[in-house]
């Protein structure tokens, strides 16, 4: 089995039109799946809190500080 849009050999298609099967990544590119999303951030993981030890570089330019 063959995906439709690049010809690359497949295990398994995931979306099929027709007789045409396609992969996972052309048939996200054709929007035949929705994409996947991240579920987790490291931003949201971790809270960012200000180290006093560490000097700030940027005091100098920072009017609010």
């Amino acid at each position: 089995m063959i995906c439709a849009n690049c010809r690359r050999p497949l295990k398994h298609p995931v979306a099929e039109v027709g007789r045409m099967r396609f992969g996972r990544i052309c048939a996200q590119r054709l929007g035949l799946i929705e994409q996947s999303t991240h579920r987790f951030l490291a931003r949201d993981r971790m809270p960012v809190t200000h180290d006093p030890h560490t000097p700030d570089l940027f005091a100098h330019e920072d009017p609010s500080r």
